[in-house]
């Protein structure tokens, strides 16, 4: 569960959002919608616990996994050890045997030595994603901003019934997307949510 309290982010010393308050409950994927700009990415980022510049409280239960719109890779380290970096980074296990796991489910294990500046842009947006398809992602809230863009169908719809997966499950998913989502948003955990720009209060 998520409970946001009077929450407000701010950019520039200007409010962003109106106040939200918002119980976000488990068992539920919400789709965060509004225009270009109006701060559905920053009141992420403030979730994750990464941008700081706002007021009010939130409580998670969990601690979530937070996936960005950028995946934040190196460049000149391999998909390997990119991989592997993200998940020690986020507590998870990153053993050899989880490598060749998610290596060989996203489609990756060919490329597995190469430097991810080698890579398409799907490619290092899977690489990014990992973290999803580990067996230790089921037991996290997520986070994700904008997880469809540049992935191909195959993965999309897989990343589609994950998430759906992961609701049957009792966890919570917040998630930005611009892209279809013809599965997700017809299964019943799936909600929107649209905050309100502080400007049009």
């Amino acid at each position: 569960m998520l409970t946001l309290c009077d929450l407000k982010v701010i950019r520039n010393e200007e409010p962003l959002l109106a106040p939200l308050n918002q119980t976000f409950e488990p068992g539920n994927c919400y789709h965060l919608r509004g225009p270009n700009g109006l701060g559905k990415t920053t009141l992420l980022r403030v979730l994750a616990g990464i941008y700081q510049d706002y007021s009010g409280q939130f409580e998670w239960r969990q601690s979530p996994l937070y996936i960005g719109h950028k995946p934040g890779l190196q460049p000149a380290l391999t998909v390997s050890e990119n991989m592997q970096l993200l998940l020690g980074v986020n507590g998870l296990e990153h053993s050899t045997a989880i490598l060749d796991t998610l290596l060989l489910a996203l489609e990756l294990l060919p490329s597995q030595h190469l430097p991810i500046s080698r890579l398409s842009a799907g490619q290092q947006r899977r690489v990014g994603m990992s973290l999803l398809w580990h067996p230790a992602a089921a037991s996290r809230p997520w986070l994700l901003d904008e997880p469809f863009a540049t992935l191909d169908t195959q993965i999309s719809v897989e990343l589609e019934q994950r998430i759906i997966s992961q609701c049957l499950q009792a966890q919570l998913v917040l998630l930005t997307s611009h892209q279809s989502m013809d599965t997700l948003s017809a299964a019943a955990c799936f909600n929107t949510f649209a905050p309100l720009a502080a400007d049009q209060r």
